[in-house]
């Protein structure tokens, strides 16, 4: 009895909050406003530690040779370098040994701007504008002809581009600083990267043994970037990037 009485006040108050619903107009609802902005972090770890940033020293994923040799590899083979019959193969791969990668990415900031909002240290983008630039152009041979209509929705006048809308990506809590005393820096933490390729060979096909599975021609170059201090080297991005006319 309680239920069946819980029910029917539901049913009793429904249509009352439903004749209370009223559609928005188009002008309501282009004031609806959310967040401002979007706010991107990613980690991204390829045979490395988290932790360290580091190749991985233990499990499956483990960079090295003898066993774990072909759990860091990264090959690729050129298109006409390579002959297949049957089970048997005869061409040669490059192939990329003990490689790892560790990629940081910390807060970078997107929303919504317009091109009126962009400076720069010295001066705002006015300094710079050319109308000539918006608009099409036309070689008949002998010279170009600026004088077609502006190829942008509004016209290419200064005052139209500052209203013009653009997508703003920055760094809101970039900063960076090194010393040259101790040959230290701090702050450069925008991005991060750790990428390593311990060792590098041109490695064959050897009848039913694919070239990315062989070990034979040791290395000819490596390659590694990284900071003198840690496993990955830091970078600090300063200043604005605005994209419009999409």
């Amino acid at each position: 009895m309680q239920i069946f009485s819980l029910l029917s006040v539901f049913a009793l108050v429904a249509p009352a909050m439903a004749m209370d619903l009223e559609p928005l107009s188009d002008e309501d609802l282009s004031n609806v406003r959310g967040r401002e902005g979007v706010a991107i972090s990613f980690d991204y770890y390829y045979n490395s530690d988290p932790t360290t940033g580091r190749a991985l020293t233990s499990g499956d994923y483990a960079c090295g040779d003898g066993a774990n040799y072909e759990n860091c590899l990264f090959t690729w083979q050129i298109a006409g370098r390579e002959h297949t019959w049957g089970n048997n193969f005869s061409g040669e791969w490059l192939v990329y040994k003990e490689g790892y990668l560790t990629l940081n990415v910390t807060r970078l900031a997107l929303e919504s701007s317009f091109l009126g909002q962009a400076k720069s240290a010295a001066s705002n983008y006015e300094s710079f504008h050319n109308e000539a630039k918006f608009k099409g152009k036309i070689f008949d041979g002998t010279s170009v002809d600026h004088s077609i209509q502006c190829l942008l929705e509004v016209d290419c006048s200064v005052a139209s581009l500052k209203e013009t809308p653009a997508l703003r990506t920055y760094y809101p809590d970039t900063h960076g600083s090194y010393d040259a005393a101790t040959g230290t820096s701090t702050g450069y933490d925008d991005v991060r990267v750790g990428l390593a390729f311990e060792r590098l060979a041109i490695e064959y096909d050897n009848g039913t043994t694919p070239g990315y599975e062989q070990d034979l021609q040791g290395s000819f170059a490596g390659l590694r970037i990284t900071d003198t201090n840690d496993a990955t080297a830091g970078i600090a991005f300063g200043g604005d990037f605005y994209m419009y006319g999409f």
